[in-house]
């Protein structure tokens, strides 16, 4: 029976102790500075992007700066017209997605999607250097 017990605790709780004692392994790490991580994507998830973006620029991201406003044309210059300047790219038919970039020093790179003519907040994905780069064509 103890044999068992042993067996069993190897198996199933040992893995489980281990994720938690490593949160690294279990959660994003957060900054105090700089909300991340499944908290701060549910927190602006679903609401009106005019909305989430007032909280990620005081959360301490910056825009991304669109890198050839003048190039831009039908919903994604409209919304650059906006004043968000971090749109990066809209898809004129559909549900009008908008891709939306901010940067946070080293911490990397917010990727905000959005959808609807009122563009509300769908998508939210922390991205490293690389992952940004290859985001964006």
């Amino acid at each position: 029976m103890k044999r068992n017990f042993w067996i069993l605790f190897v198996i199933a709780v040992w893995p489980l102790l281990v994720l938690v004692s490593k949160p690294s392994l279990s959660q994003d790490v957060t900054s105090d500075a700089v909300p991340q991580g499944e908290a701060f994507k549910s927190k602006i998830l679903d609401m009106p992007y005019e909305k989430a973006r007032k909280i990620i620029l005081n959360s301490g991201w910056v825009s991304v700066k669109n890198a050839a406003p003048d190039e831009l044309m039908f919903v994604t210059r409209d919304m650059y017209d906006k004043g968000y300047v971090e749109v990066d790219l809209c898809s004129p038919v559909g549900d009008t997605p908008c891709n939306f970039y901010f940067k946070n020093g080293d911490e990397g790179y917010l990727r905000v999607i959005t959808k609807e003519e009122v563009p509300h907040v769908v998508s939210v994905m922390i991205l490293d250097e690389k992952a940004f780069r290859d985001a964006r064509p």
